[in-house]
């Protein structure tokens, strides 16, 4: 009788059976008996943050902070720096912006 199906552990959990009983091994940042409980989302990847970007702890939660290294804000959310090709900002309206990778250029959102 395998105590581990169906697997009782939460949040990613793994479970480990033994002869009479079975443990689980929890994922960074979640404890508890079956992994129920969620200490830090962040380290647990447990959270909802558009791709690339931060995820930063707080208090009682997270928040979905800057985007990750090697990438920069863009109309598209967090996308990666190419500097030796030309970079395409949307300005609205469907029109773009095509800049060379020679021209160094800072757009910012009224």
């Amino acid at each position: 009788d395998n105590k581990c199906v169906p697997s009782p552990c939460q949040n990613g959990g793994t479970c480990i059976a033994n002869a009479t009983s079975y443990t689980c091994q929890c994922a960074a940042g979640v404890t508890g008996l079956t992994c129920g409980t969620v200490e830090n989302e962040c380290s647990a990847r447990l959270y909802d943050c558009p791709p690339n970007t931060q995820c930063v702890k707080t208090n009682s939660s997270y928040t979905c902070g800057a985007c990750n290294t090697g990438f920069n804000t863009s109309a598209q959310g967090c996308t990666m720096w190419r500097p030796n090709s030309v970079q395409t900002c949307p300005i609205g309206n469907g029109r773009y912006l095509v800049v060379p990778p020679t021209v160094d250029l800072l757009l910012t959102a009224n």
